[in-house]
């Protein structure tokens, strides 16, 4: 086999000298490619403007939504969460999804709000709150829903269980149109994605900026009603006596 040998050269070449000796003449550009040049230099700059602009948007779009503050609470839209079938709150196993839907505690939804900062936004007048005249108790719409949704979720599982309806009827409607006159109030224009022969499930997996649940508590915390909803179901049961669950000494 031919065995190639490398050898070192003995000095560096003068790249002057073989540029002096072999003189590359000048040459000028066709005119197809220097419109091509000239086009794709547009194109480029046409592209990047439109990106700054897009980009722009997006952003003040983004920012617009974050600096949206709730009325009462002043909660931002900045927490992304990925929406997807929660696999603990759908559980087959009863006891898991059960206390799953019991995480958010109800009665943190019935607040104290001074009679001054109710009539300075046009909030419609409420019943009194018997520790403090000058406030006045409204139940949080997110608690609400949230109820209903338990509402009729025990009714669902009692008649997949050919049980007897422990909710009354008119309750179940009254539930039922709420969240429905709730969601076309929020008239909520998210595109949920769909998959191919609509799998997976539509929407499932997109992240939306959401408001921090945890921060709305800690909100209504600070403005406490005191409420229980226990003796509910016990005949007699003073409604005043719903009223007597502070922790602390009142200091709302």
């Amino acid at each position: 086999m031919h065995t190639q040998e490398y050898n070192l050269v003995s000095q560096e070449p003068d790249f002057e000298s073989v540029e002096k000796a072999n003189p590359i003449p000048p040459r000028s550009l066709p005119a197809h490619a220097r419109s091509i040049i000239c086009l794709s230099i547009a194109l480029g700059a046409s592209i990047l403007g439109n990106g700054v602009f897009l980009y722009q948007n997006l952003s003040s779009s983004r920012v617009g939504l974050e600096e949206f503050r709730s009325p009462h609470a002043s909660l931002q839209r900045n927490v992304p969460i990925s929406f997807h079938q929660d696999p603990i709150f759908t559980s087959k196993d009863r006891t898991i999804a059960n206390a799953a839907w019991e995480t958010v505690n109800l009665d943190h939804g019935v607040v104290a709000m001074p009679d001054e900062y109710t009539q300075s936004r046009g909030i419609m007048k409420a019943q009194r709150f018997p520790w403090d005249a000058s406030k006045v108790i409204y139940l949080l719409n997110s608690h609400h829903n949230l109820h209903c949704l338990r509402t009729l979720r025990t009714s669902v599982i009692e008649a997949h269980d050919n049980a007897t309806q422990s909710r009354h009827f008119s309750h179940l409607m009254h539930c039922l149109d709420g969240l429905r006159q709730d969601i076309m109030c929020n008239a909520d224009d998210t595109l949920r994605y769909t998959g191919p022969g609509g799998f997976p499930t539509p929407g499932d997996g997109q992240v939306r900026l959401c408001r921090d649940f945890e921060k709305l508590e800690e909100w209504s915390a600070q403005h406490t009603a005191c409420y229980s909803h226990i003796g509910n179901d016990i005949s007699g049961f003073h409604e005043i006596d719903h009223y007597k669950n502070c922790t602390s000494a009142l200091t709302i």
